[in-house]
Protein backbone atom coordinates (compact mmCIF):
# COMPACT_ATOMS: atom_id res chain seq x y z
CA UNK A 1 0.00 0.00 0.00
CA UNK A 2 1.25 3.55 -1.03
CA UNK A 3 -0.22 6.84 -0.70
CA UNK A 4 0.80 10.77 -1.31
CA UNK A 5 -0.88 13.99 -0.26
CA UNK A 6 0.46 17.17 -1.96
CA UNK A 7 -0.50 20.31 -1.54
CA UNK A 8 0.64 23.68 -3.63
CA UNK A 9 0.17 27.33 -3.65
CA UNK A 10 0.97 29.63 -7.06
CA UNK A 11 0.85 32.96 -6.16
CA UNK A 12 -0.75 35.27 -9.10
CA UNK A 13 -0.45 39.15 -9.29
CA UNK A 14 -3.92 39.32 -10.90
CA UNK A 15 -6.00 36.26 -9.68
CA UNK A 16 -4.56 35.65 -6.11
CA UNK A 17 -3.40 32.46 -4.76
CA UNK A 18 -4.08 29.65 -6.75
CA UNK A 19 -4.33 26.49 -4.47
CA UNK A 20 -4.78 22.62 -5.42
CA UNK A 21 -4.84 19.87 -3.50
CA UNK A 22 -4.24 16.02 -4.67
CA UNK A 23 -3.52 12.57 -3.79
CA UNK A 24 -3.49 9.12 -4.72
CA UNK A 25 -3.47 5.84 -2.80
CA UNK A 26 -2.59 2.66 -4.57
CA UNK A 27 -2.33 -1.44 -3.37
CA UNK A 28 -0.89 -4.28 -5.11
CA UNK A 29 -1.45 -7.86 -4.33
CA UNK A 30 0.69 -10.66 -5.46
CA UNK A 31 -1.72 -14.16 -5.91
CA UNK A 32 -0.85 -17.50 -7.69
CA UNK A 33 2.20 -17.90 -9.29
CA UNK A 34 3.47 -14.55 -10.75
CA UNK A 35 0.41 -13.28 -10.86
CA UNK A 36 -0.50 -9.41 -9.73
CA UNK A 37 -3.49 -7.25 -9.18
CA UNK A 38 -3.53 -3.61 -9.05
CA UNK A 39 -6.03 -0.68 -7.94
CA UNK A 40 -4.93 3.12 -7.76
CA UNK A 41 -6.85 6.40 -7.18
CA UNK A 42 -6.24 9.71 -7.76
CA UNK A 43 -7.72 12.78 -7.10
CA UNK A 44 -6.73 16.51 -7.54
CA UNK A 45 -9.07 19.88 -6.97
CA UNK A 46 -8.36 23.25 -6.97
CA UNK A 47 -9.49 26.54 -5.46
CA UNK A 48 -11.66 29.07 -6.52
CA UNK A 49 -10.18 32.41 -8.27
CA UNK A 50 -10.15 35.26 -6.01
CA UNK A 51 -10.70 37.75 -9.10
CA UNK A 52 -13.53 39.97 -8.76
CA UNK A 53 -14.82 38.93 -12.60
CA UNK A 54 -14.57 35.06 -11.70
CA UNK A 55 -17.54 35.02 -9.20
CA UNK A 56 -16.15 32.03 -7.37
CA UNK A 57 -15.03 30.22 -10.58
CA UNK A 58 -12.56 27.20 -9.94
CA UNK A 59 -9.33 27.52 -11.84
CA UNK A 60 -9.22 24.05 -14.06
CA UNK A 61 -12.02 21.37 -13.13
CA UNK A 62 -11.09 18.69 -10.36
CA UNK A 63 -10.36 15.55 -11.33
CA UNK A 64 -10.16 11.87 -10.17
CA UNK A 65 -9.34 8.58 -11.72
CA UNK A 66 -9.61 4.90 -10.62
CA UNK A 67 -6.94 2.51 -12.11
CA UNK A 68 -7.15 -1.30 -12.14
CA UNK A 69 -4.29 -3.43 -13.35
CA UNK A 70 -3.80 -7.30 -13.51
CA UNK A 71 -0.45 -8.80 -14.74
CA UNK A 72 1.73 -12.04 -14.84
CA UNK A 73 5.77 -11.92 -15.03
CA UNK A 74 6.14 -14.52 -17.24
CA UNK A 75 9.92 -15.31 -16.66
CA UNK A 76 12.73 -13.09 -15.12
CA UNK A 77 13.02 -11.06 -18.12
CA UNK A 78 9.28 -10.79 -19.44
CA UNK A 79 6.10 -9.48 -18.26
CA UNK A 80 2.66 -8.50 -19.18
CA UNK A 81 -0.08 -6.60 -18.23
CA UNK A 82 -3.10 -4.86 -18.70
CA UNK A 83 -4.62 -1.67 -17.55
CA UNK A 84 -8.01 0.43 -17.33
CA UNK A 85 -8.06 3.95 -16.13
CA UNK A 86 -11.46 5.41 -15.77
CA UNK A 87 -11.21 9.30 -15.67
CA UNK A 88 -13.74 11.50 -14.38
CA UNK A 89 -14.13 15.35 -14.13
CA UNK A 90 -16.28 17.29 -11.70
CA UNK A 91 -18.23 20.39 -12.63
CA UNK A 92 -16.89 20.19 -16.45
CA UNK A 93 -17.96 18.91 -19.30
CA UNK A 94 -18.43 15.13 -20.12
CA UNK A 95 -17.01 15.22 -23.35
CA UNK A 96 -13.54 15.56 -20.94
CA UNK A 97 -14.61 12.08 -18.93
CA UNK A 98 -13.04 8.95 -20.54
CA UNK A 99 -11.30 5.40 -20.42
CA UNK A 100 -8.06 4.33 -21.18
CA UNK A 101 -7.22 0.53 -21.58
CA UNK A 102 -3.46 -0.66 -22.39
CA UNK A 103 -2.20 -3.91 -22.77
CA UNK A 104 1.58 -3.78 -22.19
CA UNK A 105 4.38 -6.57 -23.01
CA UNK A 106 7.91 -5.89 -21.17
CA UNK A 107 10.82 -7.60 -22.12
CA UNK A 108 14.37 -6.81 -20.33
CA UNK A 109 16.77 -8.37 -23.35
Amino acid sequence: LNAELMLNRFEHPYLGDLDNIGGYADIKYSFATRWWGAIRLDALSFSDLQSPESEGAKWDYPITRIELGLGRRLSERALIKGVAQIIRYSDAPAALDGEVFALQLTVDL
